[in-house]
């Protein structure tokens, strides 16, 4: 759906990236998602929290990156990090660890 006029919605515009194959262009979208507010940023959340389900390391910590910046406005994502809390890599747990410091 689009959000405004003709330009996708932020939900929209994250997930696209997401289904490409390989895992570094995947996660570089996800960090533009840091800077949105507002009513953007539930959209952003939503799809910032699929995406720490990705199977690729580097999207998961992107995402987790991200919403560390959301900071409180990403509380919905707070379950699927603290399972990400218990990832198989050391990078992507800091960064849910970090996540979740800012959004509690």
């Amino acid at each position: 759906p689009a959000a405004r006029g003709d330009r996708p919605a932020v939900g929209d515009r994250l997930r696209a990236p997401l289904e490409r194959a390989a895992p570094l262009p995947r996660a570089r979208p996800l960090l533009p998602a840091q800077t949105r507010g507002g009513g953007e940023a539930s959209e952003a959340v939503s799809a910032l929290t699929a995406a720490l389900k990705d199977k690729s390391w580097d999207v998961r910590q992107g995402a987790a990156f991200a919403l560390d910046a959301i900071g409180p406005e990403a509380d919905s994502a707070v379950p699927a990090l603290e399972e990400l809390a218990e990832d198989a890599v050391k990078e992507v747990r800091e960064g849910a660890a970090r996540a979740l410091d800012q959004i509690r």
